[in-house]
């Protein structure tokens, strides 16, 4: 299986991303592939075209580059992992109504007109405290009901310079307090391959660690559920929180994403298979593979031995919080 990369995401990462992190593990599988949206190229590691007709290829690629990138393998013969029609039965995760907590659908034009089906209405005026966030990766925040219906300067000015077009959509749910720890937040990220859990994080790029139990079994539960959709794609990511409400803890599904552009954490992997060089640390570390690969040469950037009183969350995606004035 080639592992396929688009230049163009990649000219725009730090050395350190974990989109470079596999993509040089990729390339020591000699295994590696890149295709140029611009140009419409698909070359190997050594920039010379590479056939891929017939060939499996597991793509990575931003949200932004992903179904263009699809089209470009297609159109040379590759066998996709994942396909666009799989994208879009991902993106669409709330339908499977899995979670605990309600999660609607509105648009950004809901937003600007107050135009909210009945469903949502109810919900809003039961429900003080609110999360949003868009259906592909961009941006989420923390609110009050009042923020979005009176919608002030700053909440305003955030919808205007994310979102293009009315019809964009977003999910909205009730906003609840997720449990912490030494690292961080009691969340998880889990990689299904072929309908099975192939591996799970918290949200850490460098510290070795071992997933909570209550997550795990929350996901390998999902899994069996999705599972016995036929009609649901077999690879996809699987994130499950731990949330208190009222009191009570319980863990529940977070969101589903695409595989192509998931963000894999330290324990995560997209590959199975393991070079010589790194089987000890793997075995012993238990991370993901590249990360064990990366460890060689960066190994002043991977935390061994955890430390009190620090922070080893990950944050990357834009999150906001807006209160009422």
């Amino acid at each position: 299986m080639y592992y396929c990369f688009v230049k163009e995401d990649l000219e725009k990462l730090p050395g350190s991303d974990p989109f470079l992190i596999q993509a040089r593990y990729a390339e020591r599988l000699g295994k590696l592939c890149c295709c140029c949206l611009y140009r419409n190229t698909i070359t190997d590691q050594k920039e010379k075209p590479v056939d891929i007709s017939g060939q499996q290829v597991f793509l990575r690629a931003s949200c932004d580059s992903a179904r263009q990138a699809i089209k470009l393998l297609r159109d040379n013969g590759a066998i996709l992992v994942e396909e666009t029609s799989d994208i879009d039965k991902i993106e669409r995760w709330e339908t499977l109504k899995l979670t605990r907590r309600p999660v609607y659908q509105i648009t950004y034009g809901n937003i600007i007109y107050d135009a909210y089906t009945d469903e949502v209405c109810r919900f809003l005026a039961s429900t003080p405290q609110l999360f949003l966030k868009t259906r592909k990766k961009g941006f989420s925040a923390e609110l009050t009901v009042n923020v979005l219906l009176d919608k002030p300067h700053k909440f305003r000015e955030l919808l205007r310079s994310r979102l293009r077009n009315e019809d964009e959509e977003l999910l909205i749910s009730e906003r609840l307090q997720v449990r912490r720890d030494s690292l961080g937040k009691r969340e998880a990220r889990h990689f299904i391959r072929n309908g099975k859990l192939a591996n799970s994080s918290r949200a850490l790029h460098s510290v070795r660690h071992a997933v909570p139990r209550s997550l795990d079994e929350k996901a390998r539960e999902l899994v069996a559920q999705i599972a016995a959709r036929k009609d649901f794609p077999k690879d996809y990511v699987l994130d499950t929180g731990e949330f208190e409400k009222n009191g009570e803890v319980f863990c529940d599904l977070v969101e589903l994403n695409p595989v192509t552009s998931s963000l894999c954490y330290v324990n995560n992997s997209i590959f199975e298979e393991t070079v010589p060089e790194i089987r000890k640390l793997s075995t012993k570390a238990r991370m993901g593979v590249e990360y064990c690969y990366d460890a060689l040469e960066h190994g002043e950037c991977y935390v061994w031995d955890r430390c009190a009183q620090t922070d080893y969350t990950y944050l990357k995606e834009e999150h906001y919080i807006f209160s009422d004035a």
